[in-house]
């Protein structure tokens, strides 16, 4: 069971979040026929089988799963166990993905203010909460403050983990994406053109997180005033996504969506809008008509058919 758990766990490291959401699924059942439902690695499954599905689109679903795995850990291994403040710390991560943003951060603070004094302000799980902080933090409007946190961090990360490490690299991109978003696109820019070859090198170019920078260094590069490069950039990353993700994958649709924009921004309007009809389609059969980015996507596509305005 503890091998079947670990390669679930992987399958959804690698890109295969519906993978490694059944595969958690039938793991759980047998951990609670042989071992009980209260045994701590029935409740880890728990734990990873919630987040697994928050990664397919159901924020609201793995924050109501981490919410009864929380219960259920401070009832069996008490509320200072580290296994319960690492669920405290993903039961606030998703109830902010299902829109609850400022209950979010509120829940963090105090989430770190716990790690710190239980695990030390260097433990890894500490790092990866202050981390969680400056996202939501930053998604309240304050992306300055978020830019200072995740300088801080990345320093304390290279200190502790290295400049190797995956999560000081996740921290990096962080950074100059929130760099981006207080305002200095260039700069961003510039982060993460020296990021990416660091990513290529240790995780591998084909990895999601590579993937994903290259997204962002393309989207950054637009907002710097590039948007030929931008739509160029994007093109060849969706290539790769697909081959990589598959097309029906939630990061290779958002690449879509980003090249279609982003050909339209280039001057070719009408190519732009066929791109994002395609893709609207695509999104809801995929999402449903009433996910968000099919939202955004038919905002989008009726800004580049009339020619005029903003988008949504």
């Amino acid at each position: 069971l503890t091998t079947r758990h670990d390669l679930a766990r992987w399958r959804g490291e690698l890109g295969d979040a519906a993978g490694a959401a059944a595969a958690f699924a039938e793991v759980l059942a047998d951990r609670e026929r042989v071992l009980g439902s209260d045994h701590p690695q029935t409740l880890t499954t728990r734990h990873d089988l919630a987040r697994w599905r928050g990664e397919l689109g159901d924020a609201a679903g793995a924050a109501a799963a981490f919410a009864e795995v929380l219960a259920d850990r401070e009832r069996v291994l008490g509320p200072d166990h580290p296994q319960t403040l690492t669920t405290r710390h993903d039961l606030a991560h998703w109830r902010g993905m299902a829109g609850d943003t400022f209950g979010t951060s509120a829940a963090l603070a105090e989430t770190l203010e716990a790690m710190e004094r239980l695990l030390g302000r260097d433990h890894p799980r500490t790092l990866a909460a202050r981390a969680d902080l400056a996202l939501w933090r930053g998604k309240t409007a304050n992306a300055a403050w978020s830019v200072h946190a995740y300088g801080e961090l990345l320093d304390d990360m290279l200190r502790v983990l290295g400049p190797e490490h995956p999560d000081t690299l996740a921290t990096r991109d962080s950074h100059a994406n929130w760099r981006g978003t207080s305002g200095d696109a260039e700069g961003a820019a510039a982060e993460l053109a020296e990021l990416l070859p660091d990513q290529e090198h240790v995780l591998g170019a084909d990895h999601p997180q590579t993937l994903m920078t290259r997204h962002s260094l393309a989207r950054w590069r637009g907002e710097a005033g590039d948007a030929d490069g931008a739509a160029r950039a994007l093109a060849e990353l969706l290539e790769d996504m697909v081959r990589v993700l598959g097309p029906d994958h939630l990061r290779t649709l958002a690449v879509r969506l980003d090249h279609a924009h982003w050909h339209g921004e280039a001057g070719d309007i009408a190519g732009a809008a066929h791109l994002l009809g395609k893709l609207l389609e695509d999104m809801v059969r995929v999402l449903g008509p009433d996910h968000p980015r099919v939202v955004t996507a038919r905002q989008e596509l009726r800004w580049r058919e009339t020619g005029a305005g903003e988008p949504g």
